[in-house]
């Protein structure tokens, strides 16, 4: 089973940044980069500097972040050709293409991209201009371009050799891999990383100095949030230059944004404020943009469901895309049409927002709807005053349609004809923008968004009254005395510990083996599958049986997804320290009706133990519960598939 990409039951889509952040982030780069290619004599001499570069900085960044490495850091040198075929292999297997044209087709509507731009192609020739470096967590390889200055690979080596420090000590893999509830949130996580790996480069710049890079931070970047120009800086910037301003500052904005999100998180704490992110991490570029939202009393995204209104538009129309929109991407939006201040006071506040895209026929227009939630009622009436200003500029035609009955709304025919009309209203914290809607429809329209829109604000008062309606808190009990069969088909290597004996092992518990210093449990668990916690409550159960024997956590991912059978999984993965040494725990629970079955594998990080992620992810996948009891004693599972009686 492929490990999911993001949290599967959640709304799709990519926010304006999305594709930014996915594509060219450098710590974010994953897959093969191929077998080695033997090095000319000038390459070669590339390599061997790139590597007596990094190894004589290792140490030295490890002291600056206080964190020690874990392992050596693998070096490679690479040139533009390689570096662009690189990205299109990435583009290819992350789907980062689909979400460039979903992109793409928002970023035109709203007048944010030229008509005519490749979105994919823009930011791949802006990648292979701008890249210096990247790190490759799922290689662990530290890439640097052989086109660098040697004025600036310090420099560059620093930064990429915190990502390889966050990597090994809070499991950017694991991250990568189990994906995000939304890609607002994909975009906070890489203002963190990127600020991080920023704020120790500038440190390690300005501690002889006696400067802190907190001091600087904001004085680092310019008015439009562009990065200031590095004193000597040879790297090209005609392209970034005279790209569109929204792609310009969606690419700055994990390191402008980030360096200042991590300076207020070291002023608080220090570094190990900083760590303490990555175990519970910014949700949103609100938290990001707004760091006391974070600090303080976290300000949590409203979740907005919008219903599928295509039926009142009139035949031929379809959806397009549908994706939720974060404070950064609304405030991008703004800025192209009014005053960037006024944009960024009427972005301020934002409490959640969902946009849908539909296409009509070819001699109809398509149709946006855009729904958002604020913190305060004033805070809605300063979007949609700038709102109505950006609908005013892309719009210089429309003719103004007053409402008498409706004083907080305003529409505008599009055509003579009066057809395809644009409307904005105002109520209370929320605001509703409708664009070339077939008049005849506004009215079914806005009367169904009303009453089916759903907001799903995370406050402790609505997590208790939501509680009861979680389907899995309705799993009926499976009967006490019921024979289960076990069914795990495992991959090979695996071997039942010798000590290990079904009959008195702990209930429920069904298998322990070890492979090379890993080791695994399987267990079924028939009368827990109706727990009033859950199948998430009863995964971080099991989770905190291992947490009493660690010393510390250092980060902690969920995810919940049905498998392709239909069987809903719940994943918690971990990283602690257990006498001295770093251990990555993955747990995952089946739910099975009518029991759990579970799986605990255990991974040092001691540079020996070989990973056994994607063990885990084959055997969860393949835990199966049968109703019958002629099992097949499951002693070893060398064998690759094994049958295990459980009660």
């Amino acid at each position: 089973m492929e490990s999911p990409r993001r949290v599967v039951g959640t709304r799709r889509g990519a926010i304006l940044v999305g594709i930014v952040l996915g594509l060219a982030a450098p710590a974010w780069l994953s897959t093969s980069w191929g077998q080695p290619q033997s090095p000319s004599s000038s390459s070669a001499a590339a390599l061997e500097s790139a590597h007596a570069l990094v190894d004589s900085l290792l140490g030295k960044v490890g002291r600056a972040r206080r964190l020690a490495p874990l392992r050596e850091v693998e070096v490679e040198v690479a040139d533009r050709a390689r570096i662009r075929s690189r990205l299109e292999e990435i583009a290819r297997a992350d789907d980062i293409q689909g979400r460039a044209e979903r992109d793409e087709i928002l970023m035109k509507f709203l007048g944010l991209l030229p008509p005519g731009t490749d979105l994919l192609e823009l930011y791949e020739d802006l990648l292979v201009e701008q890249l210096a470096g990247m790190y490759d967590i799922d290689e662990r390889v530290l890439v640097l371009a052989d086109w660098l200055p040697a004025s600036l690979q310090q420099m560059v080596v620093t930064h990429e050799l915190v990502h390889a420090l966050q990597d090994q000590h809070f499991s950017l893999r694991v991250r990568k891999k189990l994906g995000f509830d939304n890609l607002d949130a994909e975009a906070a996580w890489h203002a963190l990383m990127e600020g991080d790996a920023m704020a120790v480069m500038i440190d390690m710049s300005l501690r002889p100095l006696g400067v802190s890079f907190t001091s600087l931070a904001d004085s680092l970047v310019d008015e439009d949030d562009a990065l200031m120009p590095a004193a000597g800086s040879a790297i090209e910037s005609q392209r970034l230059q005279a790209a569109p301003r929204a792609v310009r500052d969606a690419i700055g904005f994990p390191y402008v944004r980030g360096v200042r999100f991590v300076a207020a998180l070291y002023e608080q704490g220090g570094w190990e404020r900083v760590d303490d992110a990555y175990i519970h991490p910014p949700i949103s570029t609100e938290q990001v943009l707004h760091p006391e939202r974070y600090l303080g009393v976290r300000d949590e995204p409203v979740r907005i469901e919008l219903p599928d209104v295509r039926g009142f538009l009139g035949s031929g129309y379809r959806p397009r895309l549908s994706m939720q929109l974060g404070e950064f991407d609304l405030a991008l939006y703004l800025r192209e049409h009014v005053d960037p201040g006024i944009a960024s006071v009427a972005s301020e506040g934002w409490g959640g927002c969902e946009v849908m895209l539909y296409g009509g026929r070819e001699e109809e227009p398509d149709v946006l709807v855009l729904s958002t939630i604020w913190d305060t009622e004033d805070d809605a009436l300063e979007f949609f005053g700038a709102l109505l200003g950006a609908l005013e500029q892309r719009y210089p035609e429309q003719t103004g349609v007053p409402e008498s009955s409706h004083t907080q709304q305003v529409a505008w025919n599009l055509d003579e004809d009066g057809r395809f009309q644009n409307v904005l209203r105002w109520r209370g914290r929320r605001v509703l923008c409708l664009e070339r809607v077939p008049a005849a429809s506004v009215e079914r329209v806005v009367s169904k968004l009303d009453r089916q829109t759903r907001y799903d604000d995370p406050t402790p008062d609505v997590r208790r009254r939501t509680k009861e309606q979680l389907p899995w808190n309705h799993t009926a009990l499976a009967d006490a005395d019921s024979a289960l069969t076990l069914h795990v088909d495992a991959p090979p290597g695996w071997s039942t510990d010798p000590a290990f004996d079904p009959a008195s092992a702990p209930a429920g518990v069904k298998l322990r083996a070890s492979r090379a210093g890993a080791r695994l449990e399987v267990a079924v668990d028939p009368r827990r599958a109706g727990d009033r916690l859950g199948i998430s409550g009863y995964t971080h159960e099991l989770a905190q049986q291992i947490r009493q024997a660690g010393s510390d956590v250092y980060i902690h991912t969920d995810v919940e997804f049905p498998r392709a059978d239909g069987v809903r999984l719940y994943q918690h993965i971990f990283t602690q320290v257990e006498e001295g040494k770093k251990v990555v725990y993955y747990i995952g629970v089946a739910d099975l009706k009518p029991g759990y079955g579970y799986v605990r594998i255990s991974e040092p990080q001691d540079g020996t133990t070989p990973s056994a992620e994607a063990d885990f992810y084959r055997i969860l996948d393949t835990l199966e519960l049968l109703p019958d009891s002629s099992a097949v004693n499951g002693s070893n599972l060398t064998g690759g598939s094994s049958r295990l009686d459980g009660n």
